[in-house]
């Protein structure tokens, strides 16, 4: 309700400033002498009539075009939904994927709704804030398939630990 009289207010306020710019430009109004007067007198700049009158005669003598136009913050958002977040995250702590994996692993199930790689290793990052250490860092590690298999290695530890058992039962 208040939003249209604060509109209907506005209209008619910039209307009636318009009009009277009109007569002191033709010279026949008798309330101001020069367009000096009339900015003073409502407290507004030549500047802004200028932009009003613009607005008001190239959309066809309107009246919603004498409304300000809209600022701030607009109705929708660019970030993620909350739901594909979510699943983002549980599939980077259950499988340990990088972003890239993630994207190839989602493009099929969201399509063009798909966070890119970079969005990704956002998404991973903002929800890890509040996390524990331990849980932070995903490792894969190889898992055998049957006992007794000899695992990749990838650290001298485990070269080393590797070697001498070995070494241990070819001695034995």
């Amino acid at each position: 309700m208040i939003k249209k009289e604060l509109e209907t207010y506005t209209i008619k306020h910039w209307k009636g400033i318009l009009s009277e710019y009109e007569l002191v430009k033709i010279g026949e109004n008798e309330h101001f002498a020069t367009c000096k007067d009339l900015y003073d007198f409502y407290h507004t700049s030549a500047k802004q009539v200028a932009k009003y009158r613009a607005k008001f005669l190239n959309s066809g003598k309107l009246e919603s075009a004498l409304l300000p136009d809209k600022r701030g913050p607009k109705l929708w958002t660019w970030r993620t939904p909350k739901g594909i977040e979510r699943n983002i995250v549980k599939a980077y702590r259950r499988l340990g994927l990088n972003r890239y994996e993630l994207v190839t692993l989602f493009d099929p199930i969201y399509k063009e709704e798909t966070p890119r790689e970079s969005t990704m290793g956002l998404i991973v990052r903002r929800y890890q804030k509040g996390l524990p250490e331990k849980v932070k860092t995903v490792i894969k590690r190889y898992e055998r398939k049957y006992p007794g298999e000899l695992a990749l290695s990838s650290t001298p530890f485990e070269k080393y630990r590797e070697v001498s058992r070995i070494v241990t039962e070819l001695l034995d």
